[in-house]
C-alpha cells in the first residue's frame, strides 16, 4: 500500500432469499460497484456477498441501499472482516 493511500474495509453479507429469486439476485448483486463477489450457498443462507467500502460506516449504508433494496431479500447478517 503506498504512503497515503487508505485501506479499504470489507464485510461479508449473508443473505436469506425467497427461492426463486436466488440467481437473478445474484446476478444484480455482482453488478453493484460496492459488491466484489456475491455466491449462492448451501446452509441456512442462500447466498454470501463480499462487501467492500472506504469504512464500516458505509458498509451500513450499502447493505441498506444496494442490498436490502432488491426483491426477495428476507434478512441479511453482516460480518465485519477486520485483517
Amino acid at each position: 500500500m503506498s504512503a497515503g493511500s487508505k485501506r479499504k474495509v470489507k464485510a461479508y453479507v449473508l443473505i436469506e432469499m425467497k427461492a426463486d429469486t436466488i440467481q437473478s439476485t445474484t446476478k444484480k448483486l455482482l453488478s453493484k460497484p460496492h459488491i466484489q463477489s456475491a455466491s449462492s450457498v448451501a446452509g441456512p443462507y442462500d447466498i454470501v456477498a463480499l462487501v467492500e467500502a472506504d469504512d464500516y460506516k458505509d458498509i451500513s449504508k450499502i447493505v441498506a441501499t444496494e442490498i436490502h433494496s432488491l426483491p426477495g431479500i428476507l434478512k441479511t447478517t453482516t460480518l465485519l472482516v477486520f485483517d
